[in-house]
């Protein structure tokens, strides 16, 4: 079973569809980062998955849409990207497949003499994020909403863009 912990890890994963990026994204990266000892590593989901409503956009361009953000990019520990795909039906597939991404890049870091320390990190807000207690060899972080003056979440942010519908807000310098 997943503990709920504070001490830092040598790695903090985090994974996410971000379609698109936005600032709650933004401060669970840099909580990741401030208890990730080696790396963070971002896994974003629906890689391959065409262009919907739900997934406007590609992979290159939501890793775009991070590495722009300097509040993240620049900082260290140094966060990684990696893609990861859909499998409808199929959970034990696409667990698998998490564990071999995040194996390779920690492998790509080299040999040592004790195995990593590994933790998960999210919001655990519905059943869409239920995939934060699949990984119980790795410590889960759970994390609070993103306090912000309106909702904030990528749904919202792609109804406003794509749903026709107007709305009046400030933007405020990042």
């Amino acid at each position: 079973m997943n503990t709920k912990i504070e001490s830092k890890s040598d790695y903090v994963v985090f994974i996410g569809r971000f379609q698109p990026y936005h600032l709650g994204h933004r401060s669970i990266i840099q909580r990741a980062q401030a208890l990730a000892k080696k790396k963070v590593i971002v896994l974003i989901g629906s890689a391959t998955s065409p262009r919907t409503i739900k997934n406007p956009f590609t992979y290159a361009e939501r890793v775009q849409m991070m590495q722009f953000d300097k509040y993240v990019c620049c900082s260290i520990p140094q966060v990684v990207y990696a893609p990861v795909e859909d499998f409808k039906y199929n959970d034990l597939k696409w667990i698998e497949q998490v564990q071999v991404t995040v194996s390779n890049i920690i492998g790509k870091d080299g040999w040592s003499d004790f195995p990593p320390t590994i933790s998960i990190i999210g919001l655990n807000k519905d059943e869409s994020t239920k995939y934060l207690e699949w990984f119980p060899q790795w410590q889960n972080i759970e994390v609070e909403q993103f306090d912000a003056p309106m909702r904030m979440d990528a749904t919202s942010i792609r109804d406003i863009l794509f749903g026709g519908h107007s709305i009046n807000f400030v933007l405020t310098s990042l």
